[in-house]
């Protein structure tokens, strides 16, 4: 009698989330005083009682394993993994339509893509030190960056706000379920204080925002080792200009909206020999696709 599939997505999701913790060289593939090159194993809890053992390779990208998987399983292991088992990364990510958007002209963008993307994006943030997005996010949507979809420890909220233009309506001001830093300019004069929330002065150029330097450095100072880059388009694309991103998620919708915020904004270039063509990998998130880009091959 076929019993299904014997590893589940929430088995999966356990494997990936004890990767960090067990294997503390696993960036480089090498299980610490166990002998073996990238082995995980979980005590069984299934009908099948053989031992369960998931290895993976590629840095995390591939997988196999000992039992068989369902299809939503495979793509837990291989969605997260690379996260997992590199002890410090910076990733991009943006949920866009057909033809690059990411939010009407209003600023409307709940949601373009649609609850398996959402869910993608919980975990990855349940997986981060610290979640970072731009004052326009802020003012647009109005986002709590907190883990509700999945079980997780919030990350500190990160906000870029270098003309100092937020007040204390917003959410992330409200909220005390997560740390919260706002980086403004130097020298800016806030109209309004924020109550609880550590301010941290950076130089900025208008009109490019902070220098991605000093950016960088001051996160490292923080002690956030695994930073998701979350949002707007302009965000996004200052990092992936300055070549700070380590990999970059682009989730695409089957959904056209014809006008509204695009997406990424780089610099133009004049032959196609200039693009960026990064290693991709796409994985179905319900009617959306998702693009895993990884910056460092």
């Amino acid at each position: 009698m076929d019993r299904g599939p014997d590893i589940t997505v929430a088995l999966a999701w356990s494997i990936i989330n004890r990767i960090p913790s067990e294997f503390p060289e696993a960036e480089s593939g090498v299980l610490k005083g166990g002998g073996e090159v990238g082995l995980l194993r979980e005590p069984t809890r299934l009908d099948n009682p053989e031992p369960l053992t998931f290895e993976f390779q590629e840095y995390g990208e591939r997988w196999t394993t000992s039992h068989s998987l369902c299809a939503d399983a495979q793509k837990v292991l291989e969605i997260y993994g690379p996260l997992a088992v590199k002890e410090k990364w910076i990733l991009g990510q943006l949920g866009q339509s057909l033809d690059g958007r990411i939010a009407t002209e209003a600023g409307d963008s709940h949601y373009v893509t649609g609850d398996e993307d959402l869910i993608r994006l919980h975990r990855i943030r349940s997986m981060a030190d610290a979640v970072i997005v731009g004052a326009n996010t802020v003012i647009s949507d109005n986002p709590k960056m907190t883990v509700r979809m999945v079980e997780g420890s919030n990350p500190v909220r990160v906000i870029l706000d270098p003309q100092g233009r937020l007040d204390n309506d917003s959410f992330v001001f409200q909220d005390r379920s997560a740390k919260t830093i706002v980086l403004r300019g130097r020298g800016i004069s806030l109209s309004q204080s924020h109550p609880a929330v550590e301010m941290i002065d950076l130089d900025y150029v208008k009109g490019e925002g902070f220098g991605m330097s000093e950016l960088k450095s001051i996160l490292r100072q923080e002690g956030y080792k695994k930073i998701l880059v979350e949002g707007g388009g302009v965000t996004v694309s200052r990092f992936l200009q300055a070549g700070a991103l380590d990999r970059l998620h682009i989730t695409v919708a089957p959904m056209i909206i014809g006008s509204g915020r695009r997406g990424l904004e780089l610099s133009a270039i004049e032959s196609l020999s200039e693009a960026i063509k990064p290693k991709c990998r796409q994985f179905k998130l319900g009617n959306d696709v998702l693009f895993d880009l990884n910056l460092r091959i």
